[in-house]
């Protein structure tokens, strides 16, 4: 949804209930927003669904030559 963020200006609570959706993972989100190409036509966006995995733990980096 970045990508909409210049295209229009959000009210709060739009911008609250597009964060709201994305932290209950209710899956794809559709948005509206003036079309750039087109004079006054809209254009409509799909967020697709987006899974994000929250992992505790620490990252080593493994420094082996990858072809020996």
């Amino acid at each position: 949804m970045r990508a909409t963020f210049r295209l229009t200006s959000w009210q709060t609570k739009d911008a609250d209930a597009i964060r709201s959706r994305y932290w209950q993972g209710n899956g794809n989100l559709n948005v509206q927003t003036p079309d750039t190409e087109t004079l006054g036509a809209t254009r409509v966006w799909e967020s697709g669904v987006i899974w994000e995995w929250l992992i505790e733990g620490r990252l080593e980096v493994d420094r082996r030559p990858i072809f020996t």
